[in-house]
């Protein structure tokens, strides 16, 4: 019964049924306290695919691993373990220290190679990003370029060209759905924006032909539909495209602004609002209305630091800061990357602060050409 209304939610949450989706959830949550035995993995699964859209996401990573240590209490250490890689994803999604992340996932890690788990090429895969964002990877990989590219996924946790080989098979497994979705962040973060783009048209065509429970992974598809959104407008903005090209983007763009905008107006405000204001503000800026641009800016700042992704604040202080720069405003764009530079070290992205100072420097450098001339 339980496991039929989670499914029920989800094929509600698919069609945007918001009300039947609570009411099948709750009564799912009733329904599992009689079962102690599958508690865990659902309330993980409730808790990963469909209380993230109404609850704020931080509250369900807790109830997320209490799920693991729970069923690792109870002594079913598959379903318990199998949590473990949405407890990394989660954690790195609400801009969880890096430094406390790393830490914790090389003790998953550890356990999941222990019990020889299905589960641990996922958590690796999460782990190698988080590896990217900290500092320079330990390549493993017979390139050894891939140490200065923090789009590939070659490192300590894990090889790309590997994973790849051993996924050719199995080209819809969530495991290559993941894989694109990293790469995918990691360049748009370190502004690769045509590595990002193709990566995003790559992993578009692949959840196209997922099965819908895949589909219905709120948290999956919440950060997949924001960053392919900022990628659209990072590509709308360089101007380079046909006019078909360009139509697709904008497509792409505001489709993922209406489902923030869904998302913080009947879901949850706290997982959304910052989100569908950064889109916005990007919005703005590419149709030059800097009134509303600067508006939405200081909105998405101000929305993640009160909801507490220090991610997302660092990533709409840059944001901000380089729409600064391009109108002419060195003065206050300089401003808002050096804030975004220092929330970024303190989440503990090593790599992308290196990333944002190296960027501080070019912008010094042309401010100064411009002045001697």
């Amino acid at each position: 019964g339980f496991t039929s209304f989670s499914s029920f939610c989800g094929v509600f949450l698919e069609h945007r049924s918001l009300v039947l989706e609570r009411k099948c959830a709750t009564i799912s949550m009733e329904l599992i306290k009689r079962f102690d035995k599958f508690a865990p993995v659902i309330v993980a699964m409730l808790n990963h695919c469909l209380f993230a859209y109404t609850q704020p996401i931080q509250a369900c990573l807790e109830q997320i691993k209490h799920s693991y240590e729970s069923g690792m209490r109870g002594g079913d250490a598959d379903w318990a373990l199998s949590i473990l890689p949405r407890v990394s994803q989660v954690g790195l999604f609400c801009g969880k220290s890096l430094d406390e992340l790393e830490t914790e996932m090389r003790i998953n890690i550890r356990e999941l190679k222990t019990y020889k788990h299905y589960m641990l090429q996922v958590n690796l895969l999460v782990f190698q990003t988080v590896l990217n964002l900290r500092g320079p990877a330990t390549a493993i990989a017979t390139d050894a370029s891939s140490e200065d590219d923090p789009t590939m996924l070659d490192g300590e946790g894990m090889d790309q060209s590997t994973l790849l080989a051993e996924f050719s098979d199995r080209p819809m497994h969530n495991v290559i759905r993941l894989f694109y979705y990293c790469r995918m962040y990691l360049a748009y973060l370190f502004r690769r924006y045509d590595v990002a783009a193709d990566l995003a048209e790559s992993h578009r065509s692949l959840i196209k032909d997922l099965f819908f429970l895949s589909k219905m992974d709120t948290i999956y598809h919440t950060y997949e539909t924001f960053y392919r959104g900022l990628i659209a407008f990072a590509i709308l903005r360089q101007g380079t495209n046909t006019e078909e090209a360009q139509q697709k983007w904008r497509d792409v763009a505001t489709a993922s602004m209406d489902q923030m905008k869904i998302g913080a107006e009947q879901g949850s405000e706290w997982n959304f609002r910052n989100k569908y204001e950064l889109l916005a503000a990007e919005d703005a800026a590419l149709e030059g209305d800097s009134e509303n641009a600067f508006e939405a800016y200081e909105a998405a700042i101000a929305k993640a630091e009160e909801h507490n992704f220090i991610n997302e604040q660092a990533l709409a202080y840059e944001r901000y800061g380089l729409y600064l720069y391009q109108i002419g405003n060195d003065l206050e764009g300089k401003e808002k990357l050096e804030r975004a530079l220092s929330l970024y070290d303190s989440w503990g992205a090593a790599r992308k602060a290196q990333d944002v100072m190296a960027l501080l420097q070019e912008k010094d450098e042309a401010s100064a050409v411009r002045v001697q001339a």
